[in-house]
């Protein structure tokens, strides 16, 4: 039995050791991830966090200033299945419109994170998300804003795949 272990590094922040066993593995039914983590495409970088104990996980990242067009991806690795993708975050005044794809297949589209009053742990679900077995790319990018919002910021804390069924 080989095991393999990997230590990433992504944009300078070190990740934990993930150790396993490639010849028997069983990937988890929920794959989550921290949107500070995640990898600027487009836009001003570092993706910035701000700590909130109203939030969960007391904090909600964002990419500042905030623009048209902020985009991120992040990497993951799943089993083949139906998944539900939930985006948490912080709804408010300055928010855009978030498209998500998946290795470049859109997701959702024009998903509004504009609320005129802050709204905590908000949790946005898309259901019945196909995914092949293997390595794939989550990116995000922001495609305008609610003609009542101020700005194109998208305050996230994290998003998660969960696999469906058995």
């Amino acid at each position: 039995m080989a095991l393999s272990k990997f230590v990433r590094s992504v944009n300078g922040r070190s990740m934990p050791d993930i150790s396993f066993d490639p010849d028997n593995i069983a990937l988890p039914r929920l794959i989550p991830y921290l949107h500070y983590y995640s990898t600027i495409l487009t836009g001003s970088a570092p993706i910035e966090y701000t700590i909130d104990t109203l939030q969960m996980l007391n904090t909600f990242a964002y990419q500042n200033p905030a623009g048209n067009g902020d985009s991120w991806q992040v990497e993951f690795i799943c089993d083949a299945g139906t998944y539900t993708l939930a985006i948490f975050g912080v709804k408010f005044s300055n928010r855009g419109l978030l498209d998500i794809y998946i290795d470049d297949v859109k997701k959702i589209s024009l998903q509004d994170w504009y609320n005129a009053a802050r709204v905590y742990n908000v949790g946005l679900y898309v259901p019945n998300i196909v995914i092949s077995a293997g390595a794939h790319i989550l990116k995000g990018v922001i495609n305008g804003k609610n003609v009542a919002s101020s700005d194109y910021y998208m305050a996230l804390t994290h998003y998660w795949l969960t696999r469906m069924g058995a």
